[in-house]
């Protein structure tokens, strides 16, 4: 409350091509799997139990979700996973986990996960719930969507600049949310402005 909206410090940033579809949905039932960089049209569903490691690179998921389920883990160094389309968004439920890091070099250097700015007219909600764990080392921009911490997950987000960008930022239950400006890896990125302002709890 009481302070102006802050710009938009990602507007000029490009979405990435969309390029042919790759099908992941056969290799990540109950598995260990390894994903390379690409479009995965109708997202990637990490299922229940699996572990899945995501070489480095861009992925664009189209139409789905990166859904990781209860007791699933995904990991991945140097990674930057773009969102478009119908339900193209973060989920993680019921004690998943998720570790990843971002680009250290070109256009998408330390961006961790980017939202769509085009899918404005949906209602989409990145949700980290049921006692899950994030872990990334790079900006979540949502400029459209709603993040959702809930349901005692821990999310430990470190950026050098801007964190999170979002339409709005939910953190509920017993969740812990910690954000770190730490530069460990010597990213050469535009510091985020320092703001102090009011805040209220509502319930």
């Amino acid at each position: 409350t009481q302070i102006a909206r802050v710009a938009d410090p990602y507007a000029s940033l490009p979405f990435p091509s969309i390029g042919e579809c790759i099908d992941a949905d056969q290799r990540l039932q109950q598995a260990e799997a390894t994903l390379w960089p690409g479009t995965y049209c109708s997202g990637i569903t990490v299922k229940a139990s699996s572990r899945v490691n995501l070489m480095p690179g861009v992925y664009v998921l189209v139409d789905g979700p990166l859904r990781v389920d209860s007791g699933a883990t995904l990991c991945g160094e140097e990674v930057m996973i773009a969102f478009t389309g119908k339900m193209a968004t973060l989920q993680l439920y019921s004690n998943a986990t998720v570790t990843l890091t971002s680009p250290k070099s070109g256009t998408y250097r330390n961006i961790q996960f980017f939202g769509d700015r085009q899918d404005s007219k949906q209602s989409l909600w990145a949700t980290v719930i049921g006692d899950s764990k994030l872990n990334i080392d790079g900006a979540m921009y949502f400029p459209t969507q709603h993040v959702w911490l809930a349901g005692g997950s821990i999310i430990n987000v470190n950026s050098p600049s801007y964190a999170i960008v979002t339409k709005k930022l939910w953190v509920q239950d017993n969740t812990v949310l910690n954000v770190t400006r730490e530069n460990k890896r010597n990213l050469e990125v535009t510091e985020a402005a320092r703001f102090e302002f009011n805040a209220r709890l509502v319930q």
